[in-house]
């Protein structure tokens, strides 16, 4: 994948089938959809964490709270989710699409996604639903503007808080001991679950991408700021 910033919109290219299917599933992840509601909850929690004996002290702020500020919140990360979910529409519509491989190679197609995985032992099995099916080809290209940002970061930031809530994946040690298929070591520790190893790297695909989107959004702020002689076109600019 390689990100491209331009004037108007930042653009990722040359994506893979996961690397798609992570940004597919931005807005569902970022609803919550099939969660239990106390994970969805962590999304709008109540402002201060009191005890029952003193809540109702705090009884008529709460009751403001819920009655001004949780609707407009909750109104502004269903906006966030509506326009990644407007982004990733046209980008399925009209962005160029990896072309549909033969049928006698869709078998092996399935199993590149998931041989590296496989070869480290892994234990568990990866769900192969997890991907779009070969036939279907993929999008290899989405364009954003640059003014969506902010809700592209909010998404985001909303998938991630839930995974964790459910997975338990910020602060989990398998961050950091990620299988190395080069390595003719005997593991230190157990084999990765297949299931939990592709939420792992969905989890760190969202931070990587968030970093990406601050620096577009600061990059924002400095072009409004930026007096009208220094706004001269400095060209693309392109990362991997």
């Amino acid at each position: 994948m390689k990100f491209i910033l331009t004037e108007e919109t930042w653009i990722l290219t040359e994506l893979d089938p996961i690397e798609w299917t992570f940004l597919d599933r931005i807005p569902e992840m970022a609803a919550g959809e099939n969660l239990p509601p106390r994970f969805r909850h962590r999304l709008l929690p109540d402002p201060i964490d009191v005890p029952a004996s003193e809540r109702e002290r705090e009884e008529t702020f709460l009751e403001d709270w819920n009655e001004y500020v949780r609707p407009d919140l909750h109104a502004t990360f269903i906006a966030a989710r509506d326009q990644v979910s407007r982004d990733l529409a046209l980008a399925a519509m009209d962005g160029d699409r990896q072309p549909p491989e033969e049928e006698e190679e869709e078998a092996v197609v399935e199993d590149d996604a998931f041989e590296a995985a496989n070869e480290d032992g892994l234990d568990g099995d990866l769900d192969t639903e997890f991907l779009p099916h070969p036939s279907e080809g993929i999008p290899m290209r989405i364009e954003v503007a640059r003014e969506a940002s902010e809700s592209w970061y909010s998404a985001l930031n909303q998938a991630r808080l839930l995974m964790n809530e459910a997975h338990d994946l910020a602060d989990a040690t398998e961050r950091f001991r990620w299988p190395d298929p080069d390595s003719d070591d005997p593991p230190a520790s157990p084999p990765i679950d297949g299931a939990r190893l592709l939420l792992l790297a969905q989890y760190e695909f969202y931070t990587a991408l968030q970093s990406i989107l601050i620096e577009v959004m600061t990059r924002n702020d400095q072009d409004a700021n930026r007096p009208p002689e220094e706004e001269d076109g400095a060209g693309d600019e392109e990362a991997s």
